[in-house]
């Protein structure tokens, strides 16, 4: 009787388990980011506002000794 209390536990630990889970999921809230838009050809919109996006760095020549260096010719 003992293997079987422990066999218990276990599936009924798991099922607790589960149900949270499903609980947490449940109430999580919508995907409200934009979908991308197309044409009637198939061809990818552009978003209205694309032109005011904010372009942050592209990391060309980091240097991440202590010393500072002279930049890398880009060739």
């Amino acid at each position: 009787m003992k293997g079987t209390d422990g066999v218990m536990k276990l599936v009924l630990g798991f099922a607790l388990i589960s149900a949270f889970c499903l609980v947490l999921l449940a109430a999580a809230p919508e995907d409200k980011s934009p979908k991308p838009q197309y044409d009637a050809k198939g061809n990818l919109l552009r978003p209205a506002d694309y032109r005011d996006w904010e372009y942050l760095s592209a990391g060309y020549g980091m240097n991440y000794s202590p010393a500072p260096q002279q930049p890398r010719p880009v060739h």
